[in-house]
């Protein structure tokens, strides 16, 4: 057995305790925010209805895509650039960041003001939903606001402020969302007040983020004199931010191809339908956009220093956890289908197969882990963007292929065929590049523990009759959380987790002497 130094072991524990800390806070945010927002969808699904909440998608989703080209992939830019410029020249931080603001406003408006004219021929012909084209028009109002949120938050995990950026994303927007949505509905706004609570959510979310933005970096209190920016700063931002545009817009596009391609081969009632499948197998990928959030500067950082195996330990670390974590919320989900859809109401449990498939899809894209902010941040934007390019090509071949013949199925077979040949294609180029890969022991244990309690929850129903639907709910779910929970405490948790729960056991008790 090999020997760990002291060094190392220090590592370990400095790396395991930075990442758990901040990816709790931030996951619990996480699981917070998607609470909220399954909150909203429930609200939004009933107040509309599916057809209408198809409509209302397709005119957000556009509108988010286009606010991606708005933000001109500078918020992953300024995440990997704060952090290198921070130890040399604070300055040319305050350059970097007033030249992305400036820069994301001008783009963000010509767009919004660009599908003004173009809503009718989207809705008309594009979409062939001609009542789509007002809804489209409101949606305008929402693109700067969106664009300069990406941005700022880039700026906030760049000076790694994720708590303002866990509590604007996971916390503002969703409440107030949620708050303006019940007052506009109590006097009857209908489509009209849902677009605007929407709009105005992230008004409030840009300000709030706004004002923390500016007491790390006193950006906007030195905006006049921070005057001609540096030909070289201009450099270094459009260099690394032009390839994450591309990559950032097109993984954006990619992420709705199936929801836009529904709507355009489809009808707006299965829009509707698919949009909340893929709401709630969102569910599965909280724990790897926490781990994200923090150690996606980590790489970086990692990078820079040329210590590959402490990448290397790190990665294996992020992706035994976030697998041991989603693999409950996917059981869960994967029991339960229809029970969960039908509350939006009951024409949305025609989504169950689908919301299967996608979670099959979500289960791969997080056992695969950090793959793309592996090569962001290790300095392959470039490949990343091929990456995107190729697989968007992929999902568009599939959905057109698949949708015409099974509709919803159809688009989520597309979705989970694309997430797995995705992941595994990055995984083989983290390989070929960095010599990594994120699997260990215990990544292989989870899925043996997963497995175990899911068949044991199943075989131990068969032997009680139980006549209520919810009994059966309550009786599986509960068993199969309680074996998870107490097989993985025996037998899955590494030893890094170990080693941390060693050392929090050896500080609690000295605070009790």
């Amino acid at each position: 057995m090999t020997e760990v130094s002291p060094g190392t072991d220090k590592h370990k524990y400095h790396d395991s305790k930075e990442l758990f800390k901040q990816s709790g806070i931030t996951g619990l945010g996480r699981f917070g925010s998607i609470f909220l927002r399954y909150v909203q969808a429930v609200m939004i699904a009933r107040l509309l209805g599916a057809s209408n909440f198809g409509l209302y998608v397709l005119a957000r989703n556009t509108a988010q895509v286009l606010s991606v080209f708005g933000a001109l992939g500078l918020g992953p830019t300024l995440t990997r650039l704060i952090p290198a410029s921070l130890r040399e020249d604070p300055n040319r931080v305050r350059q970097i960041t007033k030249y992305s603001i400036s820069g994301s406003v001008v783009v963000s408006l010509l767009i919004a003001i660009a599908l003004i004219p173009l809503s009718d021929w989207l809705a008309v012909h594009v979409f062939k939903q001609p009542e789509l084209a007002d809804i489209l028009v409101l949606f305008c109002f929402s693109i700067p606001i969106q664009a300069l949120i990406q941005v700022g938050y880039g700026i906030l995990r760049g000076h790694k402020r994720i708590a303002v950026r866990v509590m604007a994303e996971n916390l503002i927007f969703p409440v107030s969302n949620i708050l303006l949505i019940g007052a506009f509905a109590l006097f009857g706004f209908g489509l009209n007040g849902i677009i605007a609570a929407y709009i105005l959510a992230y008004g409030f979310t840009l300000v709030f983020a706004g004002y923390f933005i500016e007491q790390i970096s006193g950006v906007f209190k030195n905006w006049r004199s921070i005057k001609a920016i540096p030909k070289d700063v201009q450099k270094e931002v459009n260099t690394f931010a032009f390839p994450l545009l591309l990559s950032s817009s097109l993984d954006f596009v990619q992420k709705w191809t199936d929801t836009f391609m529904l709507g355009i081969l489809s009808t707006a009632n299965a829009v509707g339908i698919y949009a909340i499948s893929l709401r709630v197998g969102a569910f599965i990928q909280i724990p790897l956009t926490a781990m994200n959030m923090i150690f996606a500067p980590m790489i970086a950082e990692i990078s820079v220093s040329g210590d590959t195996q402490r990448l290397s330990d790190n990665y294996k670390l992020v992706t035994r956890t976030v697998l041991l974590l989603s693999l409950p919320i996917f059981g869960l989900i994967l029991l339960i289908p229809g029970e969960l859809l039908s509350m939006f109401g009951k024409e949305f449990s025609d989504g169950n197969e689908a919301l299967v498939l996608i979670c099959f899809g979500q289960l791969v894209n997080v056992a695969a882990g950090s793959t793309g902010q592996m090569l962001i941040m290790t300095g392959r934007a470039r490949l990343h963007m091929y990456n995107s390019v190729t697989f968007l090509f992929l999902t568009l071949a599939l959905n057109w292929l698949l949708i015409p013949e099974f509709g919803i199925i159809g688009a989520a077979i597309a979705n989970m065929v694309t997430l797995g040949t995705m992941n595994v294609m990055r995984l083989i180029q983290i390989y070929r590049y960095l010599k990594i890969h994120p699997f260990s022991i215990g990544f292989f244990k989870s899925i043996g523990i997963a497995a175990v309690s899911l068949g044991g929850s199943h075989l131990l129903s068969t032997f009680f009759e139980l006549d209520s639907a919810w009994v059966r709910v309550l009786f599986n779910s509960g068993v199969f959380l309680v074996s998870y929970g107490l097989l993985t405490f025996a037998f899955g948790l590494g030893e890094q987790e170990k080693m941390l729960l060693r050392k929090l056991g050896r500080k609690i008790r000295k605070k009790k002497k």
